[in-house]
């Protein structure tokens, strides 16, 4: 399976998610500053999709 389509990164690179080991979906959110990642209602949105779609590709695993 590509790897492309088992990780998410913002456009900024400030979020990553990505399926580890076929097992658990990891989550990496802080600013090139390290601070906090602000996100707008819409990159909300985006995230959400893509965890989403991760968790289903993760559960599509499984079986």
């Amino acid at each position: 399976m590509s790897e492309l389509l088992k990780r998410y990164t913002s456009a900024d690179g400030c979020v990553d998610a990505w399926i580890e080991q076929e097992s658990s979906i990891h989550l990496k959110s802080v600013s090139k500053f390290g601070d906090p990642v602000e996100l707008t209602a819409k990159e909300a949105r985006v995230l959400a999709e893509n965890l989403n779609k991760l968790a289903e590709l993760l559960d599509a695993m499984d079986e």
